[in-house]
């Protein structure tokens, strides 16, 4: 079958959107992929928390030194002694 050069023109033009469209398309998978946000998964297990109080409270530890423990920031550990995180 033979097409006119304009609609051949045409046809070739779409078949580059096309697989430039395909192209884009997973390169933005590939660039989604690559900058997952990392979830805010909880670092401490509940057992964790109890302990934090019970160390703030009855050793006279430092929030700083307890925070320093358990590797978080000591803004952590006022926010759990304070019940907004762990209630």
């Amino acid at each position: 079958m033979s097409l006119t050069p304009t609609f051949r023109a045409l046809v070739d033009e779409l078949t580059e959107v096309f697989q430039e469209n395909r192209r884009l398309r997973e390169e933005n998978e590939r660039l989604k992929a690559s900058f997952k946000v990392p979830t805010n998964k909880k670092k401490l297990t509940n057992r964790e928390v109890a302990e934090i109080r019970r160390l703030a409270r009855t050793t006279g530890m430092s929030q700083r030194e307890v925070a320093e423990i358990y590797d978080v920031n000591p803004a952590t550990v006022c926010r759990i002694l304070k019940g907004v995180y762990h209630k």
